[in-house]
């Protein structure tokens, strides 16, 4: 914890160090994605997606998906197909559960180039 004196409260240091790691890694992202073409609102309609999807996956791990939740994931998996064919899924909630290939072969994930840029 820093002083109260430093900033008038005590604030912790973890309270801004994840947010800036999480803004940068969506700004690279979005960078990435301009790159492949596709369009600013397609972006953020994918990245919507990409964690609407995560947020299924850690439901179904958890206590299972209900039909209703069953079609939204393939409804959100159709949409991300659509704008961008070289998608992968995963329902592993502790990683990222959509992974594309991108042009350029960069690529964020433990699995390396062949598994892609997860969003």
């Amino acid at each position: 914890m820093l002083a109260a004196g430093a900033g008038g409260r005590g604030a912790s240091p973890k309270d801004t160090g994840g947010t800036t790691t999480m803004k940068l890694d969506m700004i690279e992202t979005v960078c990435h994605l301009q790159d492949e073409g596709l369009h600013p609102s397609h972006i953020q309609d994918v990245i919507r997606a990409a964690h609407s999807l995560h947020s299924l996956a850690e439901v179904e791990c958890n206590t299972g998906l209900s039909p209703r939740q069953e079609k939204r994931k393939e409804k959100l998996q159709a949409l991300i197909l659509e704008l961008l064919p070289t998608a992968k899924f995963s329902g592993d909630p502790r990683g990222y559960c959509v992974k594309i290939g991108l042009k350029s072969g960069r690529y964020n994930t433990w699995g390396g180039k062949e598994c892609g840029w997860g969003i």
